[in-house]
């Protein structure tokens, strides 16, 4: 796997927009907290553009991600948000060029899709983590979310193990292996492309916002017959906010996924702050993660920098 150089006070963090329109005011908060952060920032103009739902063109949009990793002056990528769209740019991004100039690439939430994508099909680990110009960062992020944007971009050890109150068993067991996934919505329709999640050996995270629980079913039910819930090491789900059922509490999101899970022997995690949640903790995709379903731990056994 590649790795890219760790984020350190001073470096050029260039802002780009691979999915829907964002709000000035948003980006301004996001930019003020990445120089508080100590980094200096950039952004060209053409992010500002909108193509009905989209942030501009789909090859517009690649092409800025291109540039950005071209760019030498740049040390890290950081989406804007996420929203729709991102599948489209797929196929004009240039991997030869990503491979070459590595650098940290973090977002999340429709930005999925670019994540695993370029860790496939490159060797560059991705993050999977805040975007600055989301509504939710505008709001200001949590102690955690910043401490853990500090160990998995700008510290060269391991994040190691990660304790959160929320997290919760569904299954014991412990899986070691590489992590991928994010957004289950955007997983899903990745399935039958070029470009489908690559599960084998893997840890897989998933999750979501406001879907309900038959929706959940339905996708982890296009996973399972797709054949990528078959071999892989572990699974930790997200906060999934706004799944539980709404109208019927006689059964939580939580038994759905056992009744997909139930001849699927491997350690299952819930509650797992990344992406859609309160918390956004970043984790990098594509090193070795071990999920311990007997204790209900999570450890990031390498580091995601050098």
């Amino acid at each position: 796997m590649i790795k890219p150089k760790a984020l350190t006070p001073g470096d050029t963090v260039r802002i780009i927009a691979p999915s829907s329109p964002f709000e000035r005011e948003h980006l301004e908060k996001g930019v003020l907290w990445l120089k508080k952060m100590g980094l200096d920032v950039s952004y060209d103009e053409r992010i500002f553009e909108k193509t009905r739902y989209l942030a501009g063109s789909h090859k517009n949009r690649a092409d800025e991600i291109n540039r950005a990793f071209a760019d030498s002056r740049i040390r890290t990528i950081v989406c804007a948000r996420g929203g729709y769209g991102a599948i489209g740019i797929l196929p004009f991004l240039d991997l030869e060029n990503i491979k070459k100039n590595p650098k940290i690439f973090l977002g999340c939430s429709d930005v999925t899709v670019i994540l695993n994508h370029i860790t496939s099909e490159t060797g560059l680990i991705t993050f999977h983590g805040p975007m600055v110009a989301s509504s939710r960062f505008a709001k200001g992020p949590t102690t955690m979310t910043e401490n853990f944007f500090m160990k998995a971009l700008m510290s060269k050890e391991a994040v190691g193990e990660i304790r959160h109150d929320g997290i919760r068993v569904l299954k014991g067991g412990t899986g070691e292996g590489q992590m991928m996934g994010g957004c289950l919505s955007l997983l899903v329709t990745t399935l039958g492309t070029p470009y489908e999640i690559d599960t084998k050996n893997k840890i897989l995270f998933i999750e979501d916002i406001g879907e309900q629980p038959y929706k959940i079913e339905r996708m982890l039910t296009h996973l399972k017959m797709a054949a990528k819930l078959k071999r892989v090491k572990g699974i930790i789900f997200g906060d999934m906010e706004g799944c539980q059922p709404k109208d019927d509490k006689s059964f939580l999101l939580e038994d759905v996924i056992l009744d997909v899970f139930a001849d699927i022997k491997v350690p299952i995690l819930f509650g797992f702050p990344s992406g859609h949640s309160f918390d956004n903790i970043t984790i990098p995709f594509g090193v070795n993660v071990k999920v311990d379903g007997d204790k209900g731990k999570i450890s990031i056994l390498e580091n995601g920098v050098m």
